[in-house]
């Protein structure tokens, strides 16, 4: 899956006017991409317990 917006800023850009803007909308697609779109039906699993199911047994 592709996010619709990506942000590319050379070092003279921070600092430069719109780049918060640029971040900010890219954060928002990007959350809303993460977020499950059910998460009342579905399972959150924490992270240390996924990390735990890859362990050889």
């Amino acid at each position: 899956m592709v996010v619709p917006t990506a942000v590319y800023a050379a070092s003279e850009d921070w600092g430069a006017d719109g780049l918060d803007e640029r971040v900010e909308r890219a954060a928002g697609e990007l959350a809303g991409v993460m977020r499950p779109a059910r998460a009342h039906e579905e399972e959150l699993i924490p992270f240390e317990r996924q990390l735990a199911a890859l362990r050889p047994q």
